[in-house]
């Protein structure tokens, strides 16, 4: 829309009463049509951090505060009328915006529920709109067409990958009977982190053995023995490492670590399980043992 006049900006939502101001009595209500969200469509709700509707707010009937309501509304088209469904309350502000109140001004809405519904239901499109109470003139604002919409998301990390010990030998995740022996109880895990939305990632990684159950053949529980992480960020794509802490592990024990990426603000999945055993007991000493029996003794003799 464009403006109702030069002298009266924007357009008008709630109860229009009085004729020096609409010419005849009638109800409206303003909605506005998103397009174009495809990055919107490709989140998940969870991704949503914020979202928020900002619109200009150039006029009230008077001074006294009144609510405003925004609503996501089903999709608009040339042809919506009053029929329109309003599906979902989102947010309201109270106060008046008169400019001779010194009231008039940008408004912004928290418009985050109806964008985690965008994002949940992959939609490209979202239809927000402002109504007023419709008992009187009071509660009557007008609003120019220039509303936008502001969003922040932020997507999990991404799973790690190249899950290696590389500390005491670089050795890459393998379980079962080809899981490596390392003769330390300090070794340093690592993995490649990265992220979705290139943010700097920091590793958590998580230790484990299977205790037995002494009363029940076959049975036990998986004891976390360590928990540590890389500490400082590292840029997307890089690997991140983390040396298990000393006493959390013993000789002659089987573990089993995994890793997920954290960028500040969320956890991303976990990768699956890598093994290794600790092995900190050297060899025996040999024993060299003369052989004083059974010897051959071989003559060569010249023919010169």
């Amino acid at each position: 829309w464009t403006n109702i006049s030069s002298s009266s900006l924007g357009e008008g939502t709630g109860y229009c009463t009085e004729t020096a101001s609409c010419n005849v009595m009638f109800k409206q209500r303003l909605v506005w049509k998103f397009i174009g969200l495809s990055t919107i469509a490709s989140l998940a709700g969870s991704d949503i951090q914020s979202a928020t509707f900002t619109v200009n707010g150039v006029h009230s009937y008077n001074c006294t505060a009144q609510t405003t309501y925004l609503w996501r509304t089903a999709d608009i088209s040339a042809a919506s009328n009053w029929s329109l469904q309003w599906l979902q309350s989102l947010s309201t502000r109270t106060e008046s915006q008169r400019p001779n109140c010194g009231t008039n001004g940008y408004r912004s809405f928290d418009a985050k529920a109806g964008f985690v519904w965008a994002a949940d239901a992959d939609s490209s499109t979202i239809s927000l709109g402002l109504v007023t109470e419709e008992l009187s003139m009071a509660s009557w604002k007008r609003f120019a067409n220039d509303a936008t919409i502001d969003i922040v998301y932020n997507r999990a990390p991404n799973v790690p990958t190249s899950q290696q010990l590389i500390s005491p030998s670089l050795t890459t995740c393998t379980t079962g009977a080809g899981r490596p022996a390392i003769a330390t109880t300090t070794p340093t895990l690592s993995a490649i982190v990265s992220d979705p939305d290139l943010s700097a990632v920091t590793a958590y990684f998580d230790v484990v053995t299977f205790v037995p159950d002494p009363n029940k053949a076959g049975g036990g529980r998986s004891v976390t023995v360590w928990s540590g992480n890389s500490g400082a960020a590292v840029t997307n794509g890089q690997r991140a490492s983390a040396a298990v802490a000393a006493g959390k592990l013993t000789n002659g024990t089987v573990y089993s670590w995994r890793v997920r990426g954290y960028d500040g603000a969320r956890f991303g999945a976990l990768t699956g399980w890598c093994e290794f055993v600790v092995d900190t007991t050297a060899p025996s000493t040999p024993t060299v043992t003369p052989v004083t029996t059974g010897v051959a003794a071989v003559y060569f003799e010249s023919t010169e």
